[in-house]
């Protein structure tokens, strides 16, 4: 601002006759400066320099900045009244320095030498006036722009929203706000979202018709969406209530947006892991489902898959999951189908059927990818990740979960974040990189603790123990994991306490107490069968050997490795049979058997070096 203060002040000067110059001479004074009343501040220069200008070329200026700082020459040959001498009131504008030719553009076009002039000469402009003139502004933009109008969206928007064209400020905010979604804008689209609120509110003064109560329900949905995504669970839920409100409030019949919404606050309380909250949406809303909303009746079943699933009730889940398949197909919807198929193949991951579980989830993975649903296919790389994790495939686990941690950190999906972080985070452990996944796991607890997801915290709470249990610091571990095993049975969510009553046993041993370790060894096996999860049953066995093998009984010790190396060779899980080789060839060691140490200790190592597991490796080479 000073230069342009100055320069613009020598300009006045200049104009007033102050400032003076002869041919060839200097310039100088024509009075003493103290009897000039100098202005005191831009503004003022710049209402005096408009105010030189004769009424046409004050017209012109008025024009072209209502369309803004640049404005191209179409738009001002269809809006400004006299277009008599048109090009050359713009050269005198480009002669005095008030205007410059844009060279940016590929349409002849123009801009304000300066932001602050555009800005002086719309506030001179009468309120009635400028109004008028925004109205004839987005009415060129709109003829000149039939082919593309998509193009000029969020401008039509503003024009007609400064306009008070209230009709259209509505239309093309909401089509504004729907562009910025799809490109994953967030905050912009909300922000034309809550505009378009207030232009609905003004539109409702008048009359309520169906239409518009349909629309803004509409925007309250979208916004909820939003809010959804970016994790603030409140404000979504305020949005996914009023827009429930409003169809609630013209219901003749139930309405695909009455049943969504009730889908929609389900999956908030579903995040938030209130999982008997949740299920009241949807039997609520499936109570009263028609036959002909069955594609939302196919989603209501997935979202409940997915709870049923958390809560480790496989046999309901993929009940419920094939039920929305089976809806999904009938009603021709690939990206239903995907998701089914999502499913599908994480409860056949937990139950330990890993080729079936990779298979659906890279059908899955095929559909979203032709699909370009972006929040599809991050979810599933992330399911696909945790699943070549189980089978210790660590290449394409660490491919899957940094390509899903990509898309959601573009999409800004503060939730996909969290998870996917906390899961590569695990992969960095089996490396050896205890350090960078602890920060992970720090940052991913701190994000689920914000949008309020109880589960998220629980897994990453005891994840972060984990590192400090191998880090050797198991009095440090113990409270985490103590607090995580409270979270995961509060919740009713029991599909992780196999794992974490399993890492708690190993910590209570470190400590030296064999005997409450074996309590917990023991009651991560009973879950684990409980729950059918046959590669956790096969760990809790390692666990228990491990204790048995720490209390000398070599007996036990054998049985229940042995147990262990049975079951994980039949499920092809390569990461915990390597780390059960390795206490197979601990237990050989204390029993003097040279040979099945050697035999065992090879096995291990050759599945260490294959997976890269850093920190395994070291321990069995120690041996």
């Amino acid at each position: 601002g000073n230069p342009f203060f100055i320069e613009e002040l020598v300009r006045a000067l200049v104009a007033g006759g102050v400032l003076v110059r002869a041919e060839g001479e200097a310039w100088h004074l024509a009075r003493p400066l103290a009897e000039v009343a100098l202005p005191t501040s831009i503004e003022g220069l710049l209402i005096a320099r408009l105010d030189r200008l004769d009424e046409p070329r004050q017209e012109l200026v008025q024009v072209a900045s209502v369309i803004g700082r640049r404005f191209q020459l179409p738009i001002v040959e269809g809006v400004y009244a006299s277009q008599l001498g048109l090009d050359d009131s713009l050269q005198r504008l480009i002669a005095i320095e008030l205007i410059q030719a844009d060279q940016l553009e590929r349409t002849l076009a123009y801009v304000f030498r300066h932001a602050l002039l555009r800005d002086v000469a719309y506030e001179g402009i009468l309120y009635a006036r400028r109004r008028i003139l925004h109205g004839r502004v987005a009415r060129r933009i709109e003829e000149l722009s039939q082919e593309r109008i998509d193009d000029q969206l969020a401008i039509l928007a503003w024009h007609y929203l400064q306009a008070e064209d209230w009709e259209h400020a509505l239309g093309y905010h909401m089509r504004a706000g729907e562009q910025a979604q799809r490109r994953f804008a967030n905050r912009d689209a909300l922000a034309l979202y809550r505009v378009a609120l207030e232009i609905a509110a003004r539109l409702t003064a008048v009359a309520e018709p169906p239409e518009l109560i349909a629309q803004v329900a509409e925007i309250h949905e979208r916004s909820g969406d939003l809010y959804l995504l970016l994790g603030e669970y409140d404000d979504a839920e305020g949005h996914f209530r009023e827009a429930l409100r409003l169809v609630e409030a013209e219901m003749a019949v139930v309405s695909a947006i009455w049943l969504r919404m009730h889908r929609k606050l389900a999956s908030i309380d579903e995040r938030r892991s209130r999982y008997d909250a949740a299920f009241a949406w949807l039997r609520t809303g499936l109570a009263r489902a028609s036959a002909s909303l069955g594609d939302e009746t196919a989603r209501c079943y997935l979202l409940g898959t997915g709870i049923y699933y958390r809560q480790g009730i496989y046999v309901q889940a993929m009940e419920w999951a094939h039920m929305g398949l089976r809806m999904a197909k009938q009603f021709e919807s690939q990206a239903d189908q995907a998701h089914a198929l999502k499913l599908i193949g994480n409860i056949h991951r937990d139950q330990g059927e890993l080729s079936q579980a990779i298979e659906s989830l890279d059908y899955a993975r095929e559909i979203y990818e032709e699909l370009n649903s972006v929040g599809g296919l991050c979810d599933v790389l992330n399911d696909l990740g945790l699943t070549y994790l189980a089978a210790g495939r660590w290449q394409e686990t660490v491919s899957s979960y940094e390509r899903s941690l990509e898309i959601s950190e573009n999409i800004g999906d503060v939730l996909a974040v969290a998870r996917t972080s906390n899961n590569l985070a695990v992969v960095l452990v089996g490396r050896n990189q205890l350090d960078r996944a602890s920060d992970l796991y720090q940052l991913s607890s701190a994000m689920f603790e914000r949008i309020g997801s109880v589960f998220g915290t629980a897994l990453t709470t005891y994840n972060r123990g984990e590192v400090l249990l191998l880090q050797g610091r198991p009095a440090e571990a113990m409270p985490l994991f103590t607090r995580s095993i409270a979270d995961f049975e509060r919740i009713k969510s029991p599909s992780f306490l196999p794992e974490v009553l399993r890492l708690t046993a190993e910590a209570t041993l470190a400590l030296g107490d064999p005997a409450v370790a074996r309590d917990y060894a023991a009651r991560s096996l009973a879950v684990a069968d409980e729950l059918g999860m046959a590669a956790e049953a096969a760990v809790a066995r390692r666990a228990l050997g491990q204790i048995a093998l720490a209390e000398g009984d070599d007996a036990a010790a054998r049985d229940q490795l042995a147990q262990s190396q049975t079951a994980l060779e039949q499920l092809d899980n390569r990461y915990e049979l390597g780390k059960t080789f390795y206490q197979i060839a601990r237990l050989a060691r204390a029993c003097r058997d040279d040979h099945a140490l050697a035999d065992a200790r090879a096995r291990a190592e050759q599945i260490f070096t294959e997976l890269d597991a850093a920190r395994d490796l070291d321990l069995i080479r120690a041996l």
